[in-house]
């Protein structure tokens, strides 16, 4: 049976006088908020003045980029007629233990995240000074840096990036300096090619030795003859990888000075600080307001 008319008022007041309507009432707030406003503006200001300051102190920051694409065909032609012969004799090339390079070009860019490889970079351009502080903050000298501290710092300002529709790829290093930016990002391409190089004359030194091996042991005609072709490939790749700078990549367009930072976005800094300022002054005064009437709601009802 469905209480009367009559009852409700009574059950009402038995669950403490429930209101009727929980819509937020939003032309209370809005003037509460206006009651405030000096204060809510006084906050945005002062926080406006203090980001600017902050965002006035920090450095600029510049990004030189030097454009790279991949070389086609790593051994000036042989590689191609080197691949298609080895597939022809799949079996021997695959006793003879020769792999011939493919231009994973993903593969030589991940030498970049080689703490081995940034760390003899490091050493060898000279670039403690322009990477770390010579003194702490009492002005002791600070100690020599250590491979993880060197990794961190360069992985924290190179970047790389590949266009997938021209598949040409962006070496970039951001820094204070603007000409040591420029500057590192064409030695870390010109170390990159260097570095790739060597070890493909390592293995190719080592694939030389095996083959010549190979052959003096060898005493089947038809062995000799691709053992005879395989010397000879392997040489060609020898000879263009002594000659051959650019061996992994080319360079499109080297990294000149830049001369317009891309860090701090002072402007957004400081309306984002403001803008939450205000925000969050805001969603204050209107806890405190909520808070208070249910403290009052609480009162009435005891």
């Amino acid at each position: 049976m469905e209480p009367s008319t009559k009852d409700q008022p009574q059950l009402q007041s038995q669950f403490g006088g429930l209101p009727q309507e929980s819509e937020i009432d939003f032309e209370k707030y809005a003037k509460l908020l206006w009651s405030h406003k000096w204060l809510i503006l006084t906050v945005m200001v002062v926080v406006g003045i203090i980001s600017a300051l902050y965002a006035k102190s920090m450095p600029n920051i510049y990004r030189a980029e030097v454009l790279l694409a991949q070389v086609d065909d790593q051994s000036g032609g042989g590689g191609g007629r080197m691949s298609s012969f080895l597939g022809k004799f799949g079996g021997l090339a695959s006793m003879a233990g020769i792999s011939i390079p493919q231009g994973d070009m993903n593969q030589s860019l991940a030498m970049l995240e080689s703490r081995e490889f940034l760390w003899k970079f490091y050493q060898d351009e000279k670039l403690r000074d322009n990477l770390f502080t010579k003194l702490d903050k009492e002005g002791n000298p600070r100690p020599d840096p250590t491979v993880w501290q060197v990794y961190r710092r360069l992985s924290a300002i190179i970047d790389v990036n590949e266009d997938k529709m021209t598949g040409l790829i962006a070496l970039s290093v951001t820094h204070q300096d603007p000409e040591f930016a420029a500057r590192l990002a064409n030695a870390l391409a010109s170390r990159l090619n260097d570095y790739v190089r060597l070890q493909e004359v390592t293995n190719t030194s080592a694939n030389l030795t095996y083959l010549n091996k190979e052959l003096r042991n060898t005493k089947v005609d038809e062995m000799r003859l691709v053992l005879f072709d395989l010397i000879r490939k392997e040489q060609q790749k020898l000879m263009l990888l002594n000659t051959r700078k650019q061996y992994v990549f080319k360079v499109i367009d080297a990294a000149i000075t830049p001369d317009v930072k891309v860090a701090p976005k002072r402007l957004k800094i400081v309306l984002g600080a403001i803008l939450i300022s205000g925000l969050l002054i805001s969603l204050l005064l209107l806890g405190r307001e909520k808070l208070r009437e249910t403290r009052e709601v609480a009162k009435a009802n005891i």
